[in-house]
């Protein structure tokens, strides 16, 4: 499945991506760093899915993947599309970057992805300051329509 599902994506092949997916699902491609344009989908239609897929700055390629159950953590390099370059804010190219992606699958087909760490050529890990506020941002505008509630500890 990820393997189909990197292939679809670096040739822009949109529509196939929906075919690999069950619905609904969420995608959460974390701050900005691998989706520009979306970051986070609770995609509830194919043509959620279809246009998640097209606003993807990045195209990958697969350096491991390692399977459990039904998690396949991947470790993908991240690349220029055929149509956009890798770049998710102004000034930032994360061509070259190292992202880990878990995805779950069941009976064939993708029922949730999420992106769980990246890693710049400098060997920094985890995500850039700046971006901290995007993560929060969009939990708080998905925490309605998934039903969530959080509660924040407080450290002693």
């Amino acid at each position: 499945m990820v393997r189909t599902w990197t292939v679809n994506l670096d040739a822009e092949n949109n529509a196939a991506e929906v075919r690999l997916f069950s619905l609904p699902v969420l995608i959460n491609t974390g701050p900005d760093l691998f989706a520009a344009a979306v970051g986070q989908c609770w995609c509830l239609t194919p043509a959620d899915i279809l246009q998640f897929h097209a606003q993807m700055p990045c195209s990958v390629e697969i350096v491991s993947i390692k399977v459990r159950a039904r998690h396949a953590m991947a470790v993908l390099r991240l690349g220029d599309r055929l149509l956009s370059k890798c770049s998710s804010a102004p000034g930032l190219d994360t061509t070259g970057w190292l992202t880990g992606v878990r995805f779950t699958i069941v009976r064939g087909k993708i029922t949730g992805m999420e992106q769980d760490w990246w890693r710049r050529p400098d060997g920094m890990i985890g995500w850039p300051p700046w971006a901290r506020p995007a993560i929060l941002n969009a939990w708080a505008l998905t925490e309605p329509a998934l039903g969530l509630s959080f509660r924040v500890r407080k450290s002693h």
